[in-house]
């Protein structure tokens, strides 16, 4: 059974390359993350290649257990949690978590495709 939104804590991209969470409290006072993990191809060295976001998750943050959701309830979800998101920061990335359900979990269009990879040594 998945939690009953009670707070939004925020909307962000994930500094993984770029996934995307909604972060709320539930109603047993746990935080939750409505997670769209991105899919990434590593077939080149030197430029990661996103392919688009694996299928939701509702994560319990205080157990770690995951249950994975349809687009089409991650959309509800969403809707939910616009109507208790008032910071404009976590508009921006709810717009594209909004983007992301929409369209099945393909890229949204303002999201490049493309990422160059950095290696330690080159960043001394």
């Amino acid at each position: 059974m998945l939690p009953l939104i009670v707070i939004v804590d925020s909307v962000e991209m994930i500094r993984d390359g770029g996934s995307l969470a909604a972060i709320f409290h539930g109603g047993d006072s746990c935080e939750y993350w409505l997670f769209f993990e991105i899919r990434m191809s590593n077939s080149n060295p030197n430029v990661a290649e996103r392919l688009g976001y694996a299928e939701p998750r509702v994560v319990n943050r205080h157990t770690n257990s995951a249950v994975e959701i349809t687009w089409e309830h991650a959309a509800v979800m969403l809707r939910q949690i616009e109507e208790l998101a008032h910071r404009g920061h976590d508009r921006q990335w709810l717009q594209k978590m909004q983007a992301v359900a929409g369209s099945s979990g393909a890229l949204p269009d303002d999201v490049g495709r493309f990422m160059p990879r950095f290696r330690l040594d080159e960043l001394a």
